[in-house]
């Protein structure tokens, strides 16, 4: 029974080679993961001339894949790692190339980039794999490598799954920040190739069903992982714990895995401290992730980890900071505020500049006396000494 039920409505369609597509990937990490030897002084390490005859020979091309860079019998594991190379090859160079065979054993590109417009010519440009019967793998049986046409920013086979696999991974990690405005602007300046904002907006929403399918089908297979992890590690404690709903289906909701051999390792070294460390999770599967910490002997307590570094507060804005001379000179910006406040003006009276009374100013000296005339009261008179005239 799935923890997380797979709803097609929601998920959409998906890479219809995603199964060859994985099996790509994975033969590339083998083939890039190298091990390091082991440190002994009773081993010998094996010398490269020596000939091992049990395992077959595996063939491997001078060219990195993923560099952009095709050649005559050049190899590939599967049909996609051939559209791979030639997607790199499309962004290093930016012609516009458009795949013109689709069968199963036979693939092949050509470059539209003139396609008649100029007085007839069209490129010459061309490449075509294969995969024969007797053969285990994919070869280029067929490259034309002359350009005709001048690149300019126009590619037919760039389309939307392209966009999709390109940024997977980076909407994974921050879907707020790669935006379909984002993701155009950042094919333009990189590649150099002019793709529409529809199209952005449609890899977008395809990157994020293809993400919202990796969740269920790896959530879905927990139990699977409970009952490995407790059968090839004995004595281990696994717990899945789900909630079930209104519709009677398991809805995952944590996960707690405790391997005997670190168990019995910190009972037989007798650790009677432990720590817990944990963080919040920031990516789509919202939570926490706690992690037991044991007290390492030494000069420091706790074991070093790649965690999160402590680091100094900040000073506060009221603190007072030694300035420079060269600070004190400084021009304030516009939007700065000065670094001094002007002295406030305590204990002053306001006076009028007509009359020369307190409790209001010239600009209300006029107010006062129809406020006055209005209420029935006499204006007060001012002194001779502010220069008025009285009548005899």
């Amino acid at each position: 029974m799935s923890i997380v039920p797979h709803d097609p409505d929601v998920v959409g369609d998906v890479d219809p080679e995603a199964k060859d597509r994985d099996e790509f990937h994975m033969e590339e990490m083998l083939r890039e993961w190298t091990d390091e030897p082991p440190i002994r002084h009773d081993v010998y390490p094996e010398s490269d001339t020596e000939d091992n005859d049990d395992d077959p020979a595996r063939f491997h091309t001078h060219v990195r894949r993923g560099d952009g860079h095709l050649y005559p019998k050049q190899s590939f594991f599967s049909g996609v790692a051939f559209k791979e190379a030639v997607v790199d090859y499309a962004l290093r160079t930016g012609c516009n190339l458009k795949q013109y065979r689709y069968d199963n054993d036979k693939i092949g590109f050509k470059c539209v980039g003139n396609d008649g417009k100029e007085d007839g010519v069209r490129c010459e440009w061309q490449v075509y794999a294969a995969i024969l019967p007797k053969d285990s793998m994919w070869k280029i049986r067929k490259f034309i490598d002359r350009h005709s046409c001048i690149p300019n920013g126009e590619c037919e086979m760039f389309k939307v799954p392209h966009i999709a696999r390109l940024f997977v991974d980076k909407i994974r990690d921050n879907p707020e920040f790669y935006m379909p405005a984002k993701l155009e602007e950042i094919i333009m300046e990189q590649w150099k190739i002019s793709v529409t904002r529809n199209q952005c907006q449609s890899a977008r929403k395809k990157a994020l069903q293809w993400i919202e399918k990796e969740f269920d089908d790896q959530f879905a297979r927990l139990r699977d992982y409970a009952a490995e992890t407790l059968e090839s590690n004995k004595d281990s404690h696994v717990e899945v714990d789900c909630l079930t709903t209104d519709e009677g289906k398991d809805i995952f909701n944590r996960f707690y895995v405790c391997f005997d051999n670190l168990r019995r390792t910190w009972k037989d070294s007798c650790r009677p401290l432990i720590g817990i460390d944990g963080c919040f999770l920031k990516n789509k599967v919202k939570g926490q992730l706690l992690v037991a910490l044991a007290v390492e002997r030494g000069p420091k307590f706790w074991p070093e980890t790649n965690g999160p570094k402590v680091y100094n507060p900040e000073p506060a804005e009221g603190e007072d900071k030694k300035m420079t001379k060269a600070e004190k000179k400084r021009k304030k910006g516009f939007n700065e505020s000065p670094s001094k406040k002007q002295p406030k003006a305590k204990k002053r009276i306001m006076h009028c500049g007509v009359c020369g009374k307190p409790d209001h100013n010239s600009r209300h000296h006029n107010k006062d006396k129809d406020k006055a005339s209005h209420y029935g009261l006499q204006p007060s008179q001012p002194e001779p000494s502010q220069g008025s005239l009285t009548q005899a």
